[in-house]
Protein backbone atom coordinates (compact mmCIF):
# COMPACT_ATOMS: atom_id res chain seq x y z
CA UNK A 1 0.00 0.00 0.00
CA UNK A 2 1.33 3.33 -0.96
CA UNK A 3 2.75 5.31 2.38
CA UNK A 4 0.66 7.45 3.90
CA UNK A 5 -2.87 5.63 2.47
CA UNK A 6 -5.06 3.45 5.05
CA UNK A 7 -8.57 2.25 3.72
CA UNK A 8 -10.90 2.95 6.39
CA UNK A 9 -13.31 -0.29 6.89
CA UNK A 10 -16.25 1.26 4.72
CA UNK A 11 -14.02 1.90 1.59
CA UNK A 12 -12.78 -1.56 1.94
CA UNK A 13 -16.61 -3.13 2.47
CA UNK A 14 -17.57 -0.93 -0.53
CA UNK A 15 -14.69 -2.11 -3.11
CA UNK A 16 -15.40 -6.00 -1.92
CA UNK A 17 -19.24 -5.43 -2.55
CA UNK A 18 -18.60 -3.64 -6.09
CA UNK A 19 -16.05 -6.67 -6.41
CA UNK A 20 -18.92 -9.41 -6.09
CA UNK A 21 -21.43 -8.02 -8.32
CA UNK A 22 -19.19 -8.22 -10.83
CA UNK A 23 -17.96 -11.33 -13.18
CA UNK A 24 -15.04 -12.26 -15.66
CA UNK A 25 -13.52 -9.65 -17.50
CA UNK A 26 -15.25 -6.47 -15.64
CA UNK A 27 -14.23 -8.05 -12.01
CA UNK A 28 -10.48 -8.37 -13.65
CA UNK A 29 -10.48 -4.64 -14.40
CA UNK A 30 -12.10 -3.38 -11.44
CA UNK A 31 -10.16 -5.19 -9.00
CA UNK A 32 -6.56 -4.17 -11.08
CA UNK A 33 -7.69 -0.84 -11.20
CA UNK A 34 -8.12 -1.29 -7.51
CA UNK A 35 -4.71 -2.65 -7.11
CA UNK A 36 -3.44 0.71 -8.96
CA UNK A 37 -5.01 3.00 -7.48
CA UNK A 38 -4.56 2.27 -3.78
CA UNK A 39 -2.02 -0.53 -3.81
CA UNK A 40 0.58 0.34 -6.05
CA UNK A 41 0.12 -2.18 -8.30
CA UNK A 42 0.83 -5.02 -5.91
CA UNK A 43 -1.70 -8.10 -6.04
CA UNK A 44 -0.11 -9.28 -2.99
CA UNK A 45 -1.67 -6.14 -0.78
CA UNK A 46 -4.75 -6.21 -3.10
CA UNK A 47 -5.03 -10.10 -1.57
CA UNK A 48 -3.96 -9.05 1.79
CA UNK A 49 -6.28 -6.64 2.48
CA UNK A 50 -9.36 -7.19 0.72
CA UNK A 51 -9.03 -10.65 0.59
CA UNK A 52 -9.31 -10.92 -3.68
CA UNK A 53 -7.23 -13.85 -5.05
CA UNK A 54 -4.01 -13.07 -5.77
CA UNK A 55 -4.04 -14.40 -9.45
CA UNK A 56 -7.01 -12.91 -10.18
CA UNK A 57 -5.82 -9.74 -9.27
CA UNK A 58 -2.67 -10.35 -11.78
CA UNK A 59 -4.84 -11.78 -14.49
CA UNK A 60 -6.64 -8.15 -14.83
CA UNK A 61 -3.25 -6.42 -14.56
CA UNK A 62 -1.74 -8.18 -17.01
CA UNK A 63 -5.05 -7.68 -19.42
CA UNK A 64 -5.12 -4.06 -18.23
CA UNK A 65 -1.34 -3.74 -19.26
CA UNK A 66 -1.38 -5.75 -22.82
CA UNK A 67 -4.80 -4.24 -23.98
CA UNK A 68 -5.97 -8.33 -24.75
CA UNK A 69 -8.83 -9.43 -22.39
CA UNK A 70 -9.41 -12.89 -22.46
CA UNK A 71 -12.84 -13.91 -22.58
CA UNK A 72 -13.86 -16.61 -20.02
CA UNK A 73 -15.72 -19.59 -21.40
CA UNK A 74 -17.30 -21.28 -18.35
CA UNK A 75 -19.87 -23.76 -20.48
CA UNK A 76 -17.12 -25.40 -22.34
Amino acid sequence: MRPGVKLDETVKSTLKDAAKKLTGPQKRSFMAKAAEDYFDGSARNAESYLGWKRQSVLFGLHERRTGLVCVDIYRA
